[in-house]
């Protein structure tokens, strides 16, 4: 009868090099002994204020894009007024003229120069934003968005009073009167009122209705830009107490 025979069981040292054979750590590019790398405070704070910059950001494009659609709303609807007054002033030596002895045209030239100056400050800001830069721009931004927002609301909001001001105080003056006070007194008389008349009363009204909605996206600007420097001064202040404490540690160990 045959007997059967095993090889002995290989010893600590065998298993050890076969094994160093076998799985190299090598392969992984790392020692056995590297742990992954922590995911530390100072990480969850720069992404946590990138994503907001992001946000802030679009929003700022968002609301200028806003501002420039309606300037540009507003300069087509004052020039317009204007260049139909133009058309149909026939002057004081004609027996019967179509307009006032004294035509106030103030509150239309101010919505003019409300659409102009925030279209130029709109587009202003969109260069700077959508600009390519390889350093953080949230600082720079913060600068020109307080001086673009302040400006576009003290124009609106001084528009929008001394244009309505100047209105409501011609709109029973029959010696004189705004574009809008005079063409406006027509409706309800379109089969005997002059041409263009009606069309001037509505665009009049439009731009300055318009001015007051430019008025309330500047309110939003600006409220938008104080988050703007609150989330870099946050970003900045954590940063600091990041290195505060890395130091303190260091110190400790």
């Amino acid at each position: 009868m045959a007997t059967m025979t095993f090889d002995p069981p290989p010893t600590s040292e065998q298993v050890s090099n076969n094994s160093g054979r076998r799985f190299p750590f090598s392969y992984f590019r790392r020692s056995p002994s590297q742990e992954p790398p922590a995911y530390v405070a100072e990480d969850f704070l720069a992404s946590k204020y990138q994503k907001a910059s992001k946000l802030l950001s679009s929003i700022r494009v968002a609301t200028s894009l806003i501002t420039l659609a309606l300037s540009i709303a507003i300069i087509a609807c004052a020039d317009n007024s204007l260049r139909a007054y133009t058309s149909t002033n026939l002057g004081g030596e004609w027996f019967l003229p179509l307009w006032p002895a004294k035509v106030d045209l103030r509150p239309t030239h101010a919505v003019l120069a409300c659409g102009i100056v925030v279209l130029v400050s709109s587009v202003a800001y969109l260069v700077a934003a959508l600009f390519p830069s390889p350093r953080p721009k949230i600082h720079r931004l913060n600068i020109a968005s307080t001086v673009i927002s302040f400006v576009g609301l003290f124009i609106t909001l001084f528009t929008t009073i001394s244009a309505s001001t100047v209105n409501s105080h011609l709109s029973d003056n029959s010696g004189s009167a705004t574009l809008m006070t005079w063409t406006c007194k027509w409706q309800g008389l379109e089969s005997i009122a002059p041409d263009q008349f009606e069309k001037i009363c509505t665009e009049t009204m439009i731009s300055l209705d318009l001015v007051i909605l430019l008025l309330i996206f500047e309110v939003f600007a600006v409220a938008v830009t104080g988050w703007g420097w609150w989330v870099e001064t946050r970003s900045k202040s954590g940063s600091d107490n990041t290195i505060k404490l890395e130091s303190l540690e260091r110190g400790s160990a």
